[in-house]
């Protein structure tokens, strides 16, 4: 919260520009560590998705740390399984993201059912 760490004296945008700067080393050896992989080459087709996959992690997780390497793992199973998946089944691709966002879609109508009470107008 800025007013709260403001009222507390944190300087809140040199904090910023360090998390900033952090999270940007820390992308950018991610980026490196996918690029150089086993062929040590640029590859053409980098994949991009993994932001996607990252925001599915961290939804399903409620970002709770523990819980993001459990999810994490899982959603790379399925990830890892997808060559399996399409030779085995006849499939494309392709039912990789559609499995992750069924998970992804099943999670948020149970919050919206949680969350929200739906009433159908019950005549007394």
């Amino acid at each position: 919260n800025p007013v709260a760490a403001k009222y507390a004296g944190i300087n809140i945008f040199k904090n910023t520009m360090i998390a900033m700067a952090v999270s940007g080393g820390i992308a950018g050896l991610a980026g490196m560590a996918q690029v150089s992989g086993v062929i040590h080459i640029l590859q053409i087709e980098i994949n991009p998705n993994y932001g996607y996959t990252a925001i599915i992690v961290a939804w399903l997780s409620s970002l709770n740390p523990i819980a993001v390497l459990l999810v994490a793992v899982l959603l790379g199973g399925i990830e890892a399984g997808g060559s399996q998946i399409q030779m085995i089944m006849h499939v494309p691709f392709g039912i990789v993201g559609v499995i992750e966002s069924s998970i992804l879609f099943a999670l948020l109508g149970g919050e919206i059912f949680k969350t929200y009470r739906i009433d159908f107008g019950r005549k007394k």
